[in-house]
């Protein structure tokens, strides 16, 4: 279609006659009777433009085209006033009313065509510079950073927040590719260059990292480049987003510190007490104290709990503070995956029934095999521990995704988690069990320990609702063949 037209005329002859010119011009007709009638049906239509006739009983064409121009959603709507009146005030009417152009009766069919198509045109274009000027505003305004570059890497446009970030001079002489300035003063992890962005043609993900000195804190920033589209497929330059992970970094580093010192403090105390249970009950079962049996198995109890979760403790900070990335699979990487799955779900009681790995990439992993075990753990543990009967099904997939890296999706059938907390997962000590009543084991670290570990290697963690409505946990890591 070339575009919409609402025709609105309470003459039903007028409609004829607008509709036998228009139409085997391709456009889209809609039509009304009435100036109430046009009104309730612009919400639904939205016409690129409407064909107005002045002369109707109960609301005039300038009367409807003054409640057009007055609310907000319709104000850029074009309107052309059709009118039989061809005196200069009904036109200065008309202008005040708000229209853009008029056709006076009888309606000339060349003269219509040059208007409507004109008109039509000219709204499109006003739409498509009030969305421009908003999402001007937008990335103007906005904390990310945005940059524009070129096929050559070169800085066309960057807002404020990138400017400030990367310290973009764009006066400088001879203009360097943004990502070979920023490795500067940035670590890029992967180690990435433009050329060999730019020669993959895709979208790519990668973390700048400024590191600490004594007169500035780190600065993490989270990258996605992704190419823009021009006619006929090619390549018309790139679109960068920053963002700033830094204090989640921060704080998943105050999180490692604060876990080794409570686990630590925690375990010389646990020790003696549980040595000192030992002799307590000794002495008190030989003396046949009467009810000690039931204190002593809900003290043990409660001693059991807190060793073990003193033990993971220990362990969540050693997984935490070990490098995680670096190894490469061999060329068994699928036999490697299905290995750690099994092993995991055998761990787990999780029956063989309630779980299938579907592995369709073409690609082996860059990431160390103990990285991946970690996340898979971390990833199927959660599964089983909030699901309501701790036996979910679970579906473990991994395949290529778009940008050649390896996408691995973990979904379960449990009772999902609310789209307002699913950015607050990954945060150090956060917890679903809303009360924390301790009914649910953990400290609140593992998916800061899987996003942590993910985002180090350049990778991506989001979730999604499941097709069962349970939770899907989505993951891109770094392929070690055909990354970007």
């Amino acid at each position: 279609m070339n575009g919409t037209i609402l025709i609105v005329d309470d003459q039903e002859i007028g409609r004829i006659t607008l509709e036998g010119m228009l139409l085997p011009l391709g456009y889209d007709l809609h039509f009304a009777a009435s100036g109430r009638e046009a009104l309730g049906l612009l919400d639904s239509v939205r016409p690129d433009v409407v064909l107005l006739d002045v002369m109707m009983p109960e609301m005039d064409g300038f009367t409807v085209c003054r409640r057009i121009r007055a609310t907000s959603r319709w104000g850029d709507m074009p309107v052309i006033l059709v009118t039989a009146l061809d005196d200069r005030n009904s036109r200065v009417r008309g202008l005040e009313a708000g229209a853009d152009d008029f056709l006076s009766k009888p309606v000339d069919w060349s003269e219509l065509r040059a208007r409507v198509q004109t008109t039509v045109n000219l709204g499109r274009t006003r739409r498509q510079l009030q969305e421009r000027a908003k999402f001007e505003w937008a990335v103007t305004h906005s904390s990310d950073g945005f940059l524009w570059v070129d096929q050559a890497g070169i800085c066309q446009m960057a807002n404020a927040t990138a400017q400030r970030w990367l310290e973009l001079d764009p006066a400088a002489t001879p203009p360097r590719p943004w990502l070979e300035h920023a490795a500067q003063a940035f670590t890029v992890q992967p180690p990435l260059t433009w050329t060999a962005l730019h020669d993959a043609g895709q979208s790519c993900e990668l973390t700048l990292i400024r590191p600490e000195t004594p007169k500035f804190d780190a600065l993490w920033l989270h990258v996605t480049a992704s190419p823009l589209s021009a006619p006929e497929g090619s390549t018309a330059g790139w679109m960068v987003h920053l963002q700033d992970v830094t204090a989640l970094q921060r704080h998943t580093g105050h999180a490692i510190t604060l876990l080794d010192l409570i686990s630590h403090k925690l375990k010389t105390p646990l020790t003696l007490i549980k040595g000192s249970l030992e002799v307590l009950d000794e002495i008190l079962s030989q003396a046949e104290c009467e009810g000690w049996p039931e204190w002593r198995d809900m003290l043990v109890n409660a001693v059991s709990r807190l060793d073990l979760e003193t033990g993971q403790l220990l362990d969540l900070a050693a997984q935490l503070e070990r490098p995680l990335a670096g190894a490469r699979f061999d060329a068994m990487g699928k036999d490697r995956i299905a290995e750690i799955v099994q092993r995991i779900c055998s761990e787990l009681d999780l029956p063989a029934e309630r779980w299938t790995l579907r592995d369709t990439t073409t690609h082996t992993l860059s990431l160390n095999p103990a990285a991946l075990e970690m996340i898979l753990r971390q990833l199927l543990a959660n599964a089983c521990k909030f699901h309501p009967q701790g036996t979910p099904q679970v579906q473990i997939t991994v395949r290529d995704d778009e940008a050649g890296r390896v996408r691995v999706d973990v979904e379960d059938d449990g009772a999902g988690i609310p789209p307002e907390l699913q950015d607050r997962v990954w945060l150090p000590f956060y917890q679903i069990d809303r009360w924390h009543t301790g009914q649910v084991p953990g400290m609140g670290m593992g998916l800061t320990m899987v996003a942590n570990t993910v985002w180090g290697v350049g990778g991506r963690c989001w979730i999604e609702r499941a097709t069962t409505g349970g939770t899907r946990i989505c993951l891109t890591l770094p392929a070690a063949e055909g990354r970007c």
